[in-house]
């Protein structure tokens, strides 16, 4: 019975990516194009956001092993659900400037709160090793794949509201799937979650995801803003650029998991950080942008 619950925590994270990738991306637009937020306030608070919803994804392991990963998960969603609909049907939040900036920065810490549960409870329902991260890897790549193309076309011919009430229902949907998951009790010893560590891979692998995530993201706050204020791309030819980015790592995946296997975990990471890298540098060399 553990086993079903691969399928529906993979499918309610996919549905919700749908929803919550749209809100992302476009956010930094909304802000400064709608609520004329500068760019330079923008950016503090993603940044506000990503530390604080860093903390909670700490200690929101421990909180779950406590709570229940089930019962974790669908508090989750619900806080999605609440702000979603805030969103959709008080003008006088969305349309906020000091309001919608919390908004979206409980969103990112309604997920940071998720990850560490849908994560612990999957890997109590599979009985092979890293099966269920792939899959449920697969869902998530499918729902940020193709979020953002989605969101970008309801944008462009339905404006920032009706971008609101598409997450609502995706927010929905994902909170009703995870109703039907079969909870798990953490039959471990909880204590203290430590900040420290002596594991230098560890570290040197915190360092290296650090400076990859500050150029990744640049893709939410510099490069969408540019895109569309600067080159005047609509939002929906900016969505069908990340549909194509979407299509291509969906048809990939199965392609570079095998790749992975053959030359490690630690190779794969580190070839996949430079040619991250050198797709954003090569922005500075492309004279037609």
């Amino acid at each position: 019975m553990a086993e079903r619950n691969v399928p529906l925590i993979t499918g309610a994270s996919t549905v919700r990516g749908f929803g919550y990738s749209s809100i992302w991306i476009y956010s930094s637009l909304y802000m400064h194009d709608i609520l004329k937020i500068s760019l330079l306030y923008v950016g503090i608070i993603f940044t506000a956001g990503g530390f604080i919803a860093a903390l909670v994804n700490i200690y929101g392991g421990a909180i779950s092993d406590r709570a229940g990963y089930k019962e974790t998960m669908i508090f989750s969603f619900s806080i999605s659900v609440v702000i979603y609909a805030i969103l959709s049907f008080v003008p006088g939040v969305s349309l906020s400037a000091l309001l919608y900036p919390v908004a979206f920065i409980m969103f990112m810490i309604a997920n940071a709160i998720m990850s560490p549960a849908s994560n612990a409870l999957i890997s109590r329902s599979s009985d092979i090793q890293l099966k269920g991260f792939s899959i449920l890897r697969v869902g998530n790549n499918i729902g940020w794949g193709f979020g953002p193309a989605i969101g970008g076309f309801i944008e462009s011919f339905g404006g920032y509201h009706l971008l609101f009430v598409f997450g609502l229902i995706m927010g929905i949907i994902s909170l009703g799937i995870s109703l039907f998951l079969k909870n798990i009790k953490y039959d471990g010893k909880i204590g203290k979650v430590p900040l420290t560590t002596s594991n230098t891979l560890l570290i040197q692998l915190s360092l290296i995801a650090l400076l990859l995530f500050v150029v990744q993201s640049q893709e939410t706050v510099t490069l969408t803003n540019y895109a569309t204020i600067f080159r005047s791309i609509k939002i929906y030819q900016l969505g069908i650029v990340y549909l194509t980015n979407g299509i291509f790592v969906i048809i990939l995946q199965g392609f570079i998991y095998k790749i992975i296997r053959k030359i490690g975990n630690f190779g794969s990471f580190a070839i996949g950080s430079f040619v991250y890298s050198f797709g954003y540098f090569s922005y500075a060399f492309d004279t037609g942008l």
